[in-house]
């Protein structure tokens, strides 16, 4: 789960509700363009010429047309005031809560993970460091699992592998001390550059499968500990953008994940 994905699940408390936010003026009035109060200024200016030019009756009727003409104007004017008020301060609103929903990530989920690795970069002893890089994908990884699992790991499991070799050769292995969730046993499986999963994954793409056994056939999917899985690809993103694995999470039975798939995000959680 990306930090967009998080943030868009994140909560602030409830605000009062705001006056601002129950328009006064029908929308009708508020949608129409600035066109329309030009056009009403100039049928009030055409209006009062004629009223000149006319007595008796045709005279009251360019008047009426002209009151009408002018409060209709001053309405649609009042009415664009108010909904651009409205919009900016839904526009205020929403700049103030993105605001503090990136400063919770950033000292809840960032800042931690950063400070393991000024930790790495800051130790001199070979072994040291590498015991010190040990903990910091052990952290990064238990941010995953408490994302995707949450405090169910006693019935899912987050599995991170590493992209090897090229070509016919590829494959993706687990990462040593990079598993979180049900049990202790880290995953032995590998992805083969043929396996669907190894495709997808290169593609960038996510995968879910709702039973190993559809997939596998009954003599493979025996030898699997769990029986329903889904992957998200893990690399650098920017213009020199590289897959360099795949983090994947599992459960025992099959319905104990999910798949949520909208227009722009790929997730998988629990039921």
């Amino acid at each position: 789960m990306g930090v967009t994905e998080l943030i868009g699940k994140l909560k602030l408390p409830d605000q009062e509700p705001d006056p601002l936010e129950q328009p006064s003026w029908p929308s009708i009035l508020s949608r129409r363009g600035e066109g329309s109060v030009y056009a009403l200024a100039g049928i009030v200016s055409l209006s009062g010429v004629l009223i000149g030019q006319f007595d008796g009756w045709l005279k009251w009727v360019f008047v009426g047309v002209a009151v009408v003409a002018f409060l209709l104007g001053v309405g649609i004017y009042r009415a664009r005031a108010e909904r651009q008020r409205r919009l900016d301060k839904m526009e205020r609103d929403v700049g103030e809560e993105v605001e503090a929903k990136w400063l919770w990530v950033l000292e809840h989920r960032i800042g931690p993970l950063l400070l393991q690795v000024l930790k790495v970069i800051a130790t001199a002893d070979p072994i040291d460091r590498k015991d010190r890089a040990s903990s910091a994908r052990t952290a990064i990884l238990t941010l995953a699992a408490a994302d995707v699992i949450g405090d169910k790991e006693a019935v899912a499991r987050l599995n991170l592998f590493k992209i090897w070799g090229e070509g016919e050769e590829l494959e993706m292995r687990p990462e040593p001390f990079c598993s979180a969730g049900r049990g202790t046993k880290e995953s032995s499986r590998v992805f083969e550059a043929a396996d669907d999963t190894t495709r997808v994954t290169l593609e960038g793409d996510s995968r879910f499968v709702e039973s190993v056994r559809d997939v596998l056939g009954d003599e493979e999917a025996a030898k699997l500990p769990y029986e329903t899985f889904a992957t998200t690809p893990v690399g650098a993103p920017g213009p020199q953008s590289r897959i360099w694995g795949v983090l994947t999470a599992d459960a025992l039975k099959s319905g104990e994940l999910r798949n949520d798939v909208t227009s722009h995000s790929w997730e998988f959680s629990l039921r």
